[in-house]
């Protein structure tokens, strides 16, 4: 039985789509021992014709093609059609390190009964800003904070650009299709998982690095789309909510960030950059949130979950 299937949704990235197979092509393992699954998510920018040519020159690699969907949607397909005893989730932003395919596969078989989590650094040849920086030392974009190798994981850390567990798991569990924005698919999966038993070990040597350029703009704009998945998802589980208030408390909430947000202009003036941005990533958030309730005019509850710790 073939051992691993690499899972990669994508859409229109192709020039990163293509260092990306490059780089699982060297991998140092038999090509009987691991497939390629690439799906797309209905690319228009050549994707298809690209890979219609490079899965005839790598018998390894597997190309399926949907209607615009979304990633969960993606990811879905690619499980339908792995055949390997173990499924890796990675991204077409990605690029593998030699032996990334090899530690998942060795930790996997040691514990064939977790899931495995790799550590993803800023890719060579991409000079991050400052933000950038920011983002990684505050566990914004990939939090590693408190993770030790060989160690367990939260659920909340199932991070789908370097993640792989055992294909069985997948048969009754797949990624909700339905989230509004491609964001938090990959953390509800994960937590339907963690309450049928499934624990994440942390492997750092399953090095990976993320070839992709972050603005301001784009990662608040993320922010503000995962506050909208975030009343999905917490929705779909009450049993998570810790917090909850009336409409007069929530407004009153947003008062206060529209007036931190506002600040934001004085404290970048002052060099203060950090809090700056910290102060961006708490509207955008709050924005979500609001902006993902059914209706505010109908609005009973409203709850936010661990700030800090979450963003």
């Amino acid at each position: 039985m073939m051992k691993l299937s690499v899972v990669i949704p994508t859409y229109r990235r192709l020039q990163a789509l293509a260092l990306t197979l490059e780089s699982l092509l060297k991998q140092g393992m038999v090509d009987s021992e691991y497939e390629i699954i690439v799906v797309d998510d209905g690319s228009s920018d050549g994707t298809k014709e690209f890979m219609r040519e490079f899965i005839l020159r790598h018998k390894q690699v597997r190309y399926f093609n949907q209607a615009h969907k979304g990633p969960a949607a993606a990811r879905n397909l690619g499980i339908k059609h792995a055949q390997g005893r173990y499924i890796f989730f990675t991204g077409d932003d990605i690029i593998a390190s030699q032996r990334l395919l090899k530690e998942h596969l060795d930790t996997l078989e040691a514990n064939p009964t977790e899931a495995v989590l790799g550590f993803t650094v800023w890719a060579k040849g991409i000079q991050p800003s400052e933000f950038m920086d920011f983002l990684i030392r505050g566990g914004h974009q990939f939090n590693w904070q408190g993770l030790k190798k060989g160690r367990y994981c939260s659920w909340r850390v199932f991070y789908t650009s370097n993640v792989s567990l055992k294909r069985s798991w997948l048969e009754a569990e797949l990624f909700d299709e339905n989230l509004p924005y491609p964001i938090w698919e990959d953390i509800e999966l994960s937590y339907r998982l963690f309450k049928k038993g499934l624990k994440i070990t942390f492997n750092p040597d399953a090095l990976a690095y993320h070839r992709h350029f972050i603005t301001q703009e784009e990662f608040y704009n993320k922010i503000r789309q995962s506050g909208i998945s975030r009343v999905y998802f917490y929705g779909k589980h009450p049993e998570l909510k810790t917090l909850s208030f009336k409409i007069a408390a929530t407004r009153l909430a947003w008062l206060a960030i529209n007036c931190l947000f506002l600040s934001r202009r004085l404290l970048k003036l002052l060099g203060l950059n950090v809090l700056a941005w910290e102060l961006n990533l708490w509207y955008y958030a709050m924005l979500g949130i609001r902006q993902g309730q059914p209706s505010v005019n109908n609005l009973r509850r409203f709850f936010i979950l661990r700030f800090f710790k979450v963003f």
